[in-house]
């Protein structure tokens, strides 16, 4: 947080963008993914200190559960000027459900999280950054107006709503590394691509299962190997 504050960046919501109010210089969207407890109770105090502001991407069926975010903590997020968005109700791969299953998915998860946030939710985010036309059209047919993926980049003027690019924020990554995604490093964002690209033609290979599991048993073993 202190090199987005010292950088000069200044961090919105989705919800800013279709307000279509002017935008800040050097905008930016923070986001996190799932809804795990911790977001509430660690990430919120630190935005607040900040005066930040970020997206929280909530899978909605978890809401009450052990170790996940509370009815009542999405509330307070909403009241504190952070945006609630979607990550579907459990987190499977949309683009690998049958055309009802996926359209309950985005339903009754948005109307969960507005439910629980007592505001519109206009965003979405791909659970394992899985997605398809199929998916795009239902996400926008269900009320979304932008969809978060895991493709790495910049979003530029006239981005596409519903392709939106993010950077995954790792325990490894240094603060050399973060400024150069911050400042839109030409080299940095081919050689992420790359990888991304990479990594979407062994999910071809694979299939999404067996390629989850694997880039899981590859993470732990990294983890360990650093910790």
């Amino acid at each position: 947080m202190q090199l987005i504050e010292s950088g000069g960046f200044h961090p919105i919501t989705f919800k800013h963008i279709k307000s279509g109010a002017p935008l800040p210089e050097n905008p930016m969207i923070i986001t996190f993914d799932d809804g795990e407890e911790n977001n509430y109770s660690e990430a919120l105090p630190v935005l607040r200190r900040f005066r930040m502001s970020a997206v929280f991407f909530i899978i909605s069926g978890n809401i009450d559960q052990i170790g996940w975010m509370k009815e009542h903590q999405i509330k307070e997020l909403a009241q504190a000027g952070m945006e609630i968005g979607s990550h579907s109700v459990s987190h499977r791969f949309l683009s690998n459900l049958p055309e009802t299953d996926l359209r309950d998915e985005l339903r009754n998860s948005k109307k969960s999280l507005e439910h629980a946030s007592g505001e519109e939710v206009v965003s979405l985010a791909l659970p394992g950054g899985r997605g398809s036309k199929m998916v795009r059209l239902h996400g926008y047919e269900s009320g979304y107006q932008f969809l978060a993926t895991s493709e790495p980049g910049i979003n530029q003027d006239g981005f596409d709503p519903f392709k939106i690019q993010r950077w995954a924020m790792t325990e490894s990554l240094s603060d050399q590394k973060l400024r150069s995604i911050l400042t839109g490093d030409p080299r940095v964002i081919a050689a992420s691509q790359r990888r991304y690209r990479v990594g979407t033609r062994l999910k071809a290979i694979f299939g999404d299962e067996l390629y989850h599991k694997i880039w899981t048993l590859a993470a732990s073993v990294k983890l360990g190997a650093t910790a």
